[in-house]
């Protein structure tokens, strides 16, 4: 028998930061292995950041399922999500931009133009390919399904993007490094990102504010939503027990 409990080696191996000596430890001994399993599935599954993208969902979704026995589902209770996805500026690229410069103090040159009408191209571009799963219902359903296939989630973090950070999978974000006055944590977030805000009855955008600032309400408009309204829709339809925590 071995000398030590299982509970005892997991708590050892829950301490080693090399992913090496982790994987050297679990070549022990059968015991050890096993012991060391409830480790392995937490580094995989729990605490995961979830950007509010199909594609960051879907990749979760398709981890979880690619586990036959549902082991790595019940090792997973805490998420964080971010509130903050693909929009467009109410007042359009050429305000936001005009902002940035001047509170950056920076000069722009006409290499730097071209290198933004090309960001806000992809912007743009990703922008029309991703409406329906913003503005359409598309996140809080994907959500929904997620929250339901975790049984033990017991915190839901809610965070804002942190300064000079990109929701990942569009190509424009790159392009920013090209510009003659960039640096890391070069705020862009307010050109970029920002919360949704769709008609939950003809799943598209029937409010919004105009390039005067007036806000616009179409004719027959229904319920609107936002991040937080998803969220507290999609853990109403999982039934989950998880408890939202906010980010300062």
């Amino acid at each position: 028998m071995f000398p030590f409990p299982s509970e005892l080696i997991a708590e050892i191996g829950s301490h080693l930061e090399s992913a090496t000596d982790f994987m050297n430890m679990r070549l022990v001994n059968k015991y050890v292995c096993n012991s060391l399993k409830p480790v392995l599935y937490r580094s995989i599954a729990d605490n995961r950041t979830i950007f509010p993208r199909y594609e960051s969902i879907a990749h979760f979704l398709s981890l979880l399922n690619s586990d036959s026995k549902h082991v790595l589902h019940k090792y997973v209770r805490s998420i964080t999500l971010v509130a903050e996805g693909l929009r467009q500026h109410e007042y359009g690229y050429g305000w936001a931009w005009e902002q940035l410069q001047d509170w950056e103090n920076v000069s722009v040159t006409e290499n730097d133009m071209e290198i933004i009408d090309e960001i806000n191209n992809r912007h743009a571009n990703e922008l029309s390919f991703n409406e329906s799963y913003y503005n359409g219902g598309g996140y809080r359903t994907m959500l929904g399904h997620l929250l339901a296939l975790l049984p033990n989630l017991r915190t839901i973090t809610v965070r804002k993007l942190k300064v000079g950070e990109h929701v990942p999978g569009w190509n424009g974000s790159k392009l920013l490094q090209s510009l003659s006055f960039f640096y890391e944590g070069l705020n862009t977030n307010e050109i970029f990102y920002g919360d949704w805000n769709y008609d939950t009855v003809h799943k598209c955008v029937t409010c919004y504010t105009d390039e005067y600032g007036e806000e616009i309400v179409e004719p027959g408009a229904g319920p609107q939503a936002s991040f937080i309204d998803d969220l507290k829709a999609a853990m109403e339809i999982s039934e989950t027990f998880a408890g939202i925590e906010f980010a300062v």
